[in-house]
């Protein structure tokens, strides 16, 4: 009786292993310590990559390790300026020497404008929004190229935003930055498809998370009014976005080039 339970326990983890989405794949994910990228990180870890958990907050993002390697997965953390050139082409470079190989890059370190009208936005914080949220994206997947090219195969994907389609996600920075992400995800499959590099995006509606905390928790911020206009009535929660990351960063979505999937309760299917 021993024995057969023991068998049973060895053939579910042999199973759960061959049907992990990410088995031996080594993952860049940027702004893992909360929210969105967080939630990737330990999604992916979960289907069998190893997670190299980027983000300036170097303590947050151990955490995050911390939780990866309590239910058995693989990863570190490294603390890193994604808008440092210099330190991203080295923290890249030091990455594949390391595992000889980058399988998957997840820009989703971003920063948000509270919907600041153009007149209302000092050119500091247009100057933030386009370097964290485009100007980062653009060095990173640069820094990976290269190596993805050689290798002749690798997935990215890009955190865009509904702010990509239309205005109203958020101010006039942050709408402009993620319009970016988007015509950069779609050049990017134009020049580099053919070399088996797989550039896709994600763009979220409302999600809950710590980037707009404030927003939640504010009285008067006007949140219930955003809700209300949503056809699921609710806002997203992070491990929803992180399941369509999963999804293009894996094989299933293996004839999925420049294009992005949008995760908004509906409120794109109201603009068309």
């Amino acid at each position: 009786m021993i024995n057969f339970h023991l068998n049973c326990v060895l053939s579910n983890n042999y199973l759960k292993n061959e049907k992990m989405k990410l088995k031996n794949k080594i993952a860049v994910i940027t702004g893992a310590a909360s929210g969105i990228g967080k939630a990737q990180a330990v999604l992916f870890a979960s289907e069998g990559a190893e997670v190299i958990a980027i983000d300036s907050n170097i303590d947050a993002v151990k955490d995050v390790i911390l939780e990866i390697h309590n239910s058995k997965g693989l990863g570190y953390a490294l603390q890193l300026d994604v808008t440092d050139e210099k330190a991203v082409k080295e923290t890249i470079s030091n990455i594949i020497q390391k595992h000889n190989r980058i399988d998957i890059l997840c820009n989703t370190a971003g920063v948000f404008d509270g919907f600041a009208k153009s007149l209302d936005t000092p050119l500091t914080l247009w100057d933030k929004l386009m370097n964290v949220n485009a100007r980062a994206v653009f060095i990173l997947c640069n820094s990976v190229l290269p190596h993805m090219i050689e290798k002749k195969q690798g997935s990215i994907v890009n955190m865009a935003s509904i702010g990509s389609y239309a205005a109203g996600a958020g101010g006039v920075a942050y709408t402009s930055s993620k319009h970016a992400v988007l015509g950069l995800t779609k050049q990017l499959t134009m020049d580099y498809a053919g070399y088996g590099i797989r550039v896709n995006a994600v763009a979220p509606g409302l999600i809950e998370t710590p980037l707009n905390r404030d927003f939640f928790q504010t009285e008067g911020s006007g949140i219930k009014e955003v809700i209300a206009t949503i056809p699921v009535h609710r806002a997203g929660q992070a491990d929803e976005v992180a399941k369509v990351s999963l999804f293009l960063a894996s094989d299933d979505a293996s004839y999925i080039y420049g294009t992005a999937i949008i995760v908004d309760g509906g409120v794109t299917a109201t603009l068309t």
